[in-house]
């Protein structure tokens, strides 16, 4: 399986590709560079960012097309310092 995740502080990467698979040719094609550091795939300035929807789920249905299988994309969205409570005052019922 294929793993796509997008966190503010990682950015966004992928897990489950392997060299010579052909995952390469679709990934470079939709914007994606190769870490050494990270042993991994990832979207260039994607760090400390919102998503960017439309290379996630680009690069998601190209890999399908080519016969990847299943591909899970992970969103994981974290609260900045000093927002949890306006988060709460945001969501708290009126009384």
């Amino acid at each position: 399986m294929t793993i796509i995740t997008h966190s503010r502080e990682a950015g966004t990467l992928i897990e489950g590709t392997a060299k010579g698979d052909g995952s390469n040719i679709i990934l470079k094609a939709s914007g994606w560079c190769w870490s050494r550091n990270l042993g991994t795939w990832y979207v260039p300035n994607s760090r400390d960012r919102g998503a960017r929807g439309h290379i996630i789920n680009g690069t998601a249905e190209q890999l399908r097309a080519a016969g990847f299988g299943d591909i899970e994309i992970t969103y994981t969205h974290s609260v900045a310092d000093g927002m949890h409570g306006a988060i709460i005052r945001a969501t708290k019922p009126a009384s």
